[in-house]
């Protein structure tokens, strides 16, 4: 609920609230003495994860990106700007699976987990419908192998590769919140 209040509310009157969270997420994991290895900031694991939920990653990935060359709507970006903005979704797609699976998904059901996952995508009905099957298979994987980085970076080349063939008329530009309201395309 404090993610939505912040999406929601707070986000365009405290821009940096988001560190309250997140102190508050890592207080209650210091509390009840989670280690960043039991949460899944570990390299073991990684290797057999990425080639499970890689290929199902890789094979959507390809699927969605085919499309997209087909459609003729992949989004015109140079080389390099494309390579950093991948960089920094691994990071973006790391910390919301260290949200999703790292706290959500170890107190509460898996499915209810992703809802939530969805939730917090809301209005955008685009990233609620493929977050919710995202974050459900990203709670599968990372129940089986206990890994962040492995699920961070399939998430990172899922929404990439969303971002690069879906036109901003369904996707909003992956906008959420207030700001799927007030931006046009």
């Amino acid at each position: 609920m404090a993610i939505l209040a912040y999406i929601w509310w707070l986000r365009p009157l405290l821009p940096y609230f988001w560190v309250c969270i997140l102190a508050f997420v890592i207080a209650s994991q210091v509390w009840r003495r989670e280690t960043l290895s039991e949460l899944g900031f570990r390299v073991d694991g990684f290797v057999e994860s990425c080639i499970d939920y890689g290929r199902i990653v890789l094979a959507i990935a390809t699927i969605i990106l085919i499309a997209g060359l087909v459609s003729g709507t992949i989004r015109d970006i140079p080389l390099e700007g494309a390579l950093i903005n991948f960089f920094i979704y691994c990071l973006w797609g790391l910390f919301q699976q260290y949200m999703l699976n790292g706290y959500f998904a170890r107190r509460i059901r898996p499915e209810f987990a992703a809802l939530l996952f969805s939730l917090a995508h809301f209005p955008n009905w685009f990233l609620m419908a493929t977050t919710l099957f995202g974050g459900y298979a990203g709670v599968r994987v990372y129940s089986k192998y206990q890994n962040l980085y492995a699920v961070g970076l399939g998430h990172a080349i899922f929404g990439f590769a969303l971002y690069l063939t879906v036109p901003d008329s369904i996707s909003h530009h992956l906008y959420v919140g207030p700001k799927y309201f007030t931006t046009k395309f």
